[in-house]
């Protein structure tokens, strides 16, 4: 499948992403059917379908939820027990809970004083602080606009961030210590400037009963246990409120701990919504997941959003059990990058094993972002400019998403293409029309270090869906719409039809549209080229149809078909190569 090379003009861009409504679990879900641009400019604005995703959440409890942050900022020699790791840490933590200053400063719902204290503590088992010294930042009333392309803006109230982003957002001096810029951060009279969302490591919703807690000295006699009180997570369901172990309970119940808006509004949304708006800002490429916070009066809750859904753990009432505030303030300050969910392969060479045209070994440089999905869930398939290492005539980019495991994935049914084209001779009209018209895979690398399930087995709740970050190399092509000429229009066209060849060899691509039909140009001659097979799937051995009979594609151009079988719930419509062929008229109609 491969395009000859040409020189790439700077309007060239990638692949539109495919936005899906298939029902499987490995296809896109509902916040994947969100377009750039979308999204509405109110900062209480809440994404109907972020509260379908919070509905869906699964909840841990708290101490799991803490055992899984410790195992990822814990000494490499510290052993594989989690429940030993919080103990000493716990046990490190409980002098330091009748620190009166500590006390005090909890008290105005400011934890820097904490962080100062335990910045110079070592802590068996633990690695030592972070080299980026992170500090909370009071952010509220600043809001912050959205980086993905919409007018959206979202004002939460603290922030934790590195050192040297702090310093920005504060304009103080580069040469500034922490514990001054720290003092800085707390102090809501300080000029500030908002930061970038892709530089904020964690984003809390606090919800204040008053503006002072009122802290009681932990007891001499004080022991700690495996677990903390339980506090019922703020997740609701269609039945309501829900926590682990128990039956849902009603919304009017002390237990639901469900924060009620009357207060704020009939239209301010509920903390839970308000910290997934945050994540959603946050979930820029970079990001395999985002942690973020709920302080609902003294009770705390923990969120963890990845591709494959949101995990809330059961809350904790930091004053009541101030040594476990403090373990979970220890992994703060001890979690790297990678524990925050940002991959070190955006700020370093990647290695794409293999490659495949010619085989061996390729290292690339990634670049800038050049399209990325507005989603919590979902494949998040984003564009990167991307560089060899070693010279190359060619220009490339880099698509990054997390394919579901249970699935084929695009990278598997480029290598059935290829398979199928290997086995044809070199002029038989189907290898002609595959290999001229289907984009060329030039490497690729599945990161099985990258895995949703990974935090779902710490924190013992199954997956359901789980997800794999994979990396795959093409040529950069330009988008259709450069085109103008209808006789050049015409042409692509027919160069799109010739995908029937895919079909003849048990291909079925299924998501034909305006981003998925891109050119490159030959002696003044554009050449269609149909690109991405995420939602690509095998053909029945009698070559009737789809072997899987989810209805995908994206919206605009679906065949009226498949569309009216959608709406009529009827999984009894498979996918043929005439819904290809008449989603390639809607693409030009």
């Amino acid at each position: 499948m491969t395009a000859p090379a040409t020189t790439a003009k700077s309007d060239d861009i990638t692949s539109s992403t495919t936005w899906s409504i298939s029902s499987s679990e490995g296809a896109s879900t509902h916040s994947e059917d969100v377009v750039e641009g979308y999204s509405s400019s109110r900062v209480g604005y809440v994404e109907p379908w972020v509260r379908d995703e919070l509905k869906q959440a699964k909840v841990c409890k708290f101490s799991s939820f803490l055992k899984a942050l410790l195992k990822r900022c814990a000494a490499d020699d510290a052993g594989s027990d989690p429940s030993s790791l919080l103990r000493l840490c716990l046990e490190a933590a409980l002098p330091l809970s009748r620190d009166e200053e500590i006390n005090e400063s909890l008290e105005k719902y400011l934890s820097n004083v904490s962080l100062s204290r335990l910045e110079k503590k070592k802590i068996k088992g633990m690695r030592n602080p972070s080299a980026a010294r992170p500090l909370f930042f009071t952010n509220d009333p600043s809001p912050i606009s959205s980086p993905h392309g919409n007018r959206s803006t979202r004002v939460p109230d603290i922030l934790l961030l590195d050192l040297a982003n702090a310093r920005s957002a504060l304009s103080v001096p580069q040469a500034e210590n922490w514990d001054t810029v720290a003092k800085v951060a707390g102090n809501t009279a300080a000029k500030r400037t908002p930061p970038e969302w892709r530089h904020i490591l964690l984003a809390a919703e606090f919800k204040k009963h008053r503006d002072h807690l009122s802290f009681e000295r932990i007891s001499d006699d004080y022991r700690i246990q495996d677990e903390p009180p339980l506090v019922p997570a703020p997740v609701t369901t269609d039945d309501g409120p829900i926590h682990p172990g128990s039956a849902p309970v009603t919304p009017s119940s002390p237990a639901a701990m469900r924060y009620s808006p009357e207060a704020e509004g009939p239209q301010c949304p509920s903390p839970s919504e308000q910290t997934a708006m945050y994540a959603l800002e946050m979930f820029l490429p970079h990001r395999s997941h985002i942690i973020n916070m709920t302080v609902i009066g003294r009770e705390l809750f923990l969120w963890w959003y990845d591709r494959e859904g949101i995990i809330c753990s059961t809350g904790l009432d930091f004053v009541k059990d101030l040594p476990w505030y403090i373990v979970l303030l220890i992994t703060f300050q001890r979690l790297d990058n990678q524990g925050w969910g940002i991959l070190p392969l955006i700020t370093q060479p990647c290695q794409i094993i293999p490659r495949v045209n010619p085989p061996g070994d390729l290292l690339f440089v990634l670049g800038n972002v050049r399209r990325s999905v507005y989603c919590l869930r979902g494949q998040g398939n984003a564009i990167y400019d991307v560089t060899p290492v070693a010279p190359d005539t060619r220009q490339f980019v880099a698509k990054l998403g997390w394919p579901a495991t249970s699935r084929t994935s695009e990278v598997q049914m480029y290598e059935e293409i290829r398979k199928e084209v290997d086995k044809l001779d070199k002029d038989d009209m189907d290898r002609i029309d595959i290999e001229g018209h289907v984009a060329d895979l030039v490497a690729y690398r599945r990161m099985p270090e990258y895995e949703t399930r990974f935090i779902r087995d710490d924190v013992g709740i199954s997956s359901t869906c789980n997800r794999q970050l994979t990396i795959a190399i093409f040529p950069k092509l330009r988008p259709i719409h450069t085109i103008t000429d209808g006789d050049q229009l015409i042409r692509v066209l027919w160069d799109v039809i010739r995908n029937r060849a895919l079909w003849r060899h048990g291909i079925c691509h299924r998501d034909i549209s305006d981003g998925n039909i891109m050119v490159f140009w030959d002696n003044g001659t554009p050449i269609g080229v149909l690109i991405d097979f995420d939602l690509a799937t095998l053909i029945a051995s009698d070559n009737t149809g789809s072997v899987n009979w989810e209805r995908a594609g994206t919206l605009p151009f679906m065949a009226l078909e498949l569309l009216a079988a959608s709406a009529r719930q009827d999984a009894g419509v498979i996918h043929r190569f005439a819904h290809d062929l008449e989603s390639t008229f809607w693409v030009f109609a």
